[in-house]
Order: C-alpha cells, then sequence, then structure tokens
C-alpha cells in the first residue's frame, strides 16, 4: 500500500510538473498592429516570450523607415549564487510601398551591465544575443519560395559576454548592430530582382549568472533600446537606368 501511495504521489507530481513546463513554455504575444513609413510598411509587429511577462520591447514608434523599441522592463538580474535567463522574439513582415524595394535591413541596440561583489570570478557574467532570422518572400512584387537568410547580431566590447574578473563595473553600456544586404544574399542564391517583403525575426536573449555574494545584472537600455531600419532603393531609378542604357544600345546599332 505504502508503495502505491508514492507511486501516486510521484504520478500526481510529475503531472503538476508537467503542466507547470507546459505553461511556462507556452509564449505569450502582443501584436501591436502594423506601421507605415515612407517605403515600407511593417505589418503585424509581434512580441513575444517563453520565459517572461510582457511587454519587454513595448509599442514601437516609427521614423521614416525605422522602428524604435524603447524597452522600460528587459533585463536579467542574478544576485547571491541567482540565475535569470530573459528570451524576447521580435516579428514583422516588411512589405515595401510602390516605387521601393528593400536593399538593406540594419539593426542597432544597446544597454548596460553590471557587476560587483566578492569572490571576482568568471563564474558571475552576464550575456547579450541576438540572432536575427530573415525569409525573403517575394521578388519584384511576386510571391516565391521563402530565401532563408541567418545571422547574428554583433556586440561590443567583447562580443556581448561579460564577466566579473575581467569586466567588472556599474552601468558600463555595450551595443549591437547588424546590417544585412538584401541584395546580397540573392546575388548569392543566383536570383535576379529584388526583394520586396521580407519576414523579419529577432530572438533576443539576456542572462545572468551569480555567484553567492555577488551581484550580475543586465538591461536593454530605454533610449533606443532596438532599432530596425529597412533600407529602400527605389524602382524608378532601375527603370530609368535600364531605359538609359537600352537607349544609348539603340543609338549604337543606328
Amino acid at each position: 500500500m505504502f508503495q502505491n501511495l508514492m507511486r501516486t504521489v510521484k504520478i500526481s507530481a510529475s503531472i503538476i510538473l508537467t503542466g507547470m513546463l507546459a505553461e511556462s513554455a507556452s509564449a505569450a504575444t502582443i501584436d501591436y498592429g502594423n506601421f507605415t513609413g515612407t517605403n515600407f510598411e511593417y505589418q503585424q509587429v509581434t512580441e513575444g516570450s517563453v520565459t517572461s511577462p510582457l511587454p519587454l520591447y513595448g509599442p514601437p514608434t516609427l521614423t521614416d523607415n525605422s522602428l524604435v523599441f524603447n524597452p522600460a522592463d528587459f533585463g536579467a538580474t542574478g544576485t547571491n549564487g541567482g540565475v535569470q535567463i530573459t528570451d524576447g522574439t521580435l516579428t514583422t513582415t516588411i512589405v515595401a510601398l510602390p516605387g521601393s524595394t528593400i536593399d538593406q535591413i540594419n539593426v542597432g541596440e544597446s544597454g548596460d551591465y553590471t557587476l560587483g561583489g566578492t569572490p571576482a570570478s568568471t563564474s558571475t557574467y552576464v550575456t547579450v544575443a541576438a540572432p536575427v532570422f530573415l525569409q525573403i518572400i517575394q521578388i519584384n512584387g511576386v510571391g516565391v519560395s521563402p530565401i532563408d537568410v541567418n545571422t547574428n547580431v554583433v556586440f561590443s566590447p567583447d562580443g556581448g559576454s561579460y564577466n566579473l574578473l575581467d569586466d567588472p563595473g556599474a552601468g558600463v553600456i555595450w551595443s549591437g548592430s547588424l546590417s544585412v544586404s538584401i541584395d546580397a544574399a540573392l546575388a548569392a542564391d543566383d536570383v535576379a530582382g529584388k526583394a520586396t517583403e521580407v519576414i523579419y525575426t529577432m530572438d533576443n536573449d539576456l542572462s545572468a549568472f551569480s555567484q553567492t555574494g555577488t551581484v550580475a545584472f543586465i538591461q536593454k537600455k530605454t533610449a533606443d533600446g532596438v532599432t530596425i531600419t529597412a533600407v529602400p532603393e527605389p524602382v524608378s531609378i532601375g527603370w530609368v537606368s535600364f531605359a538609359a542604357l537600352a537607349l544609348f544600345k539603340r543609338r549604337q546599332r543606328s
């Protein structure tokens, strides 16, 4: 009977644990809607997380062709042996407005970290990472099978990893940047034409690990915390150049 009771307790505990894991793994999302800029529309700007309550990024503002996020509560803290990992995913579909194409996508973000206490070792540390996943799904206004471009935001100093032994300090600033040439990605795949629709996904991760007696903290700043900029190449310029070249060839033949 005791064994049966233990088996029942274990099964119940397993069910409860499984439910907790399932709940924590279910991602909450916020859809901020569409934002129309000078040359592009950012459709269904959505953030989600499997680790933390939302919002992390917060609603964006639009400037020309850039989306700017000012995170108010996007950080990770580890104190006195604690650990925290904060994951935030940002997704949008970038659509070129008539007369424009998507030539390049730039990403920038910044924040700060604090590492302090004793013992000063590499076991107390913070990290920031931001893989970016792009899918080109439209060329010259025509839908195509997705062309994947996967890369990472590059962080400085020290690649986005900081420890208490080598990088102590309070309010130390870090920054990250990325520039992706959509034209070069298409050329590498031997695809002719210009991108007019791209799905953009960024998975931002902040982590903080601490030993007893130490503190580790990292956050995205509230001022221009994350900026996504699509760079246009007007279709009209391409057509003008093409027309000029055709006229030049006709004159050569005459």
